[in-house]
């Protein structure tokens, strides 16, 4: 019931709904909290937290949203679970990161991608890096986001995932124009436009077929 009370609270905000997603994600808290405090149990407390925190970053309350991450980050110290602690400092950063808080998102960025890396998870350490890379450019830092964003690259392009390719493609043609580049800028562009045709060309065939 708590999980798919989280579950059901996502597609509630992404329609705007922020009401009706807190509401269950209230009796879904309640419900988590009431079954005790075991690790799992705990865990599960501290997703439902998580999930909290999300909705909130989604109706731009950053400061609400750093809030629920920074406690349910507290509870994965608790009970020692190192990926729940790398997961919500990366939301941390990704919070102070849309809110404009650059310096601030580049350490707590810094740092997930270092535990991602610690803890040898491909996925996370693409996610941090290519985050940490946005970060750095926002913050003037166009070089050293340079070798993350391409790290990023490499790796959507290794889990075939199309929809992070067109993003991190977006993301270096926006590092070419910070360096003057427009020519490089262009043909990283082109490249991520033709990806996300090609998406919605096989994604228009397999709905006629």
């Amino acid at each position: 019931m708590v999980r798919m009370r989280c579950q059901l609270a996502r597609p509630l905000w992404e329609q705007g709904l922020y009401e009706e997603a807190a509401e269950h994600l209230r009796h879904a808290l309640n419900a988590a909290e009431a079954l005790g405090g075991s690790v799992p149990e705990r865990k599960l407390t501290a997703s439902t937290v998580e999930f909290r925190g999300l909705l909130k970053a989604e109706a731009g309350d950053w400061t609400g949203a750093a809030a629920e991450f920074e406690a349910s980050k507290a509870i994965h110290e608790e009970i020692g679970n190192e990926y729940g602690v790398l997961l919500q400092t990366y939301l941390l950063g990704r919070t102070s990161l849309r809110s404009g808080q650059y310096q601030e998102a580049v350490a707590l960025l810094r740092c997930a991608h270092d535990m991602a890396c610690d803890q040898e998870r491909e996925r996370m350490t693409a996610r941090t890096g290519f985050e940490l890379g946005r970060a750095l450019r926002l913050s003037g830092r166009p070089e050293e986001a340079d070798p993350l964003v391409r790290a990023a690259l490499e790796g959507a392009r290794r889990r075939g995932s199309r929809t992070e390719e067109v993003r991190v493609l977006e993301e270096l043609a926006e590092l070419a124009d910070t360096r003057g580049e427009a020519e490089a800028a262009e043909v990283h562009r082109s490249a991520a436009r033709l990806i996300a045709l090609e998406c919605g060309a096989a994604a228009s065939e397999g709905q006629n077929s």
